[in-house]
């Protein structure tokens, strides 16, 4: 056999350059799968000269050296179209420098006058992006998935603490407002993507509707850290319960009434504190309603710590000191803003 890399373009046999010229990758076997030509870009991608391929059988050339399940493979393919019969399948093969490269595979025979089998044409085309893409489509996917079993998760425990906890006429209004929260927790954190104030951000969001006309009665402070997303969602609703019922009966709901809402980090511990100030004889209440359950052990699975909640003569303060493993996103330290 004759290498024909080095043959000028007037030369009679035209079959190389032609091999050459294509984007593909393709080599030309014997029925019994030896190699009898390769086109350069695949001997450059393999990181080989032609002599070291030539006249191997192909599946033992250095494309299949890596996984003798694709070798077998290839060996399959070879054989199916030594019977006449073509291939075509995704596959993974060796290249320079031990590297990998998705490629679309396709072996088929060629035939003579008679319709035998002469020899077998083995061709493949990069797919790394297409594949690339497929494999972030899913891990997307995936997420997505998580994302949505969470969200799922949390409108369920929703309803069915709404559903112990709230008077039969407003059970449904209550359950639906706090829906409507969620989904605007949901909103913040997709529009939010920079780690700075993130918590700060995350509750001025969450408190809106108050710091609209009542926003010199806020302090809000947090770390320059991002929150680990579905955490941040429920220590929102938390915040969210805190402030409606403060609304109610508490801070919001008197006109000298302050909230201070703050996150602290250092060291792998967090806090999280919910003071009001300005709201004289608050006194503890006989009947434990949605919002102090929800919130005692929201805080409680988020910081992995018991919440305390103390009715004091001047407001309401909620605090909880526990781990930050599961609350922040990156382990980077933060400044209070």
């Amino acid at each position: 056999m004759t290498d024909l890399h080095h043959l000028g373009p007037a030369e009679p046999d035209r079959l190389h350059y032609i091999l050459d010229s294509l984007v593909a990758f393709v080599a030309l076997l014997t029925p019994e799968g030896r190699l009898k030509d390769v086109s350069r870009n695949a001997l450059e991608a393999g990181g080989v000269q032609f002599a070291d391929v030539e006249n191997r059988l192909f599946w033992e050339c250095t494309w299949y050296t890596h996984d003798s399940v694709a070798a077998a493979r290839m060996k399959d393919a070879v054989e199916r179209a030594a019977r006449g019969e073509t291939s075509r399948y995704d596959e993974v093969v060796r290249t320079i420098g031990d590297g990998r490269l998705d490629i679309d595979v396709q072996i088929a025979p060629v035939r003579d006058t008679s319709g035998a089998v002469i020899e077998i044409v083995a061709s493949a085309t990069d797919i790394s992006a297409r594949v690339a893409g497929q494999r972030q489509t899913q891990a997307l996917m995936a997420d997505m998935s998580h994302r949505i079993k969470n969200i799922l998760s949390t409108v369920r425990a929703l309803a069915r603490m709404t559903r112990r906890t709230a008077r039969s006429e407003s059970a449904f209004d209550d359950f639906i407002g706090r829906v409507d929260a969620l989904t605007a927790l949901h909103d913040a954190l997709n529009r939010t993507r920079e780690a700075d104030e993130f918590f700060v951000e995350l509750a001025e969001s969450v408190l809106a509707p108050y710091l609209a006309d009542r926003r010199s009665r806020f302090s809000i402070r947090g770390p320059h850290r991002t929150l680990q997303r579905d955490q941040a969602k429920l220590l929102g609703l938390c915040i969210n319960e805190l402030a409606t019922n403060a609304a109610k009966y508490g801070a919001l709901s008197t006109p000298d009434g302050r909230v201070d809402v703050e996150l602290r980090a250092e060291g792998g511990t967090a806090t999280f504190a919910w003071r009001e100030t300005g709201v004289p004889g608050t006194t503890e209440p006989t009947h434990k309603g949605f919002g102090t359950l929800f919130v005692s052990e929201t805080l409680g699975s988020i910081f992995d710590a018991a919440a305390s909640r103390q009715y004091g003569a001047d407001g309401l303060t909620v605090t909880v000191t526990g781990t930050d493993a599961r609350l922040f996103a990156t382990a980077s330290p933060g400044a209070a803003a």
